[in-house]
């Protein structure tokens, strides 16, 4: 009786270990996910204006959808 309350006392502590960890990957990878988002730099639309083509081109020039 004694073995088997130790087999389920360590099969729960396994348990609570794997989720424990798992949270705090989770957590981190979260973390670290927001942090880079926050700190990513958008294109500078006036830069674009001054360095970007002079003649705008027709969009089916480029970009052609199925054909």
């Amino acid at each position: 009786m004694l073995q088997l309350l130790s087999g389920l006392f360590a099969g729960r502590a396994l348990v609570a270990l794997i989720t424990a960890g798992s949270v705090l990957l989770g957590g981190g990878a979260a973390t670290i996910a927001v942090k880079a988002i926050g700190s990513a730099k958008a294109p500078d639309d006036s830069s674009a204006v001054r360095t970007g083509p002079k003649h705008p081109v027709d969009p089916a020039q480029i970009i052609s959808y199925g054909g």
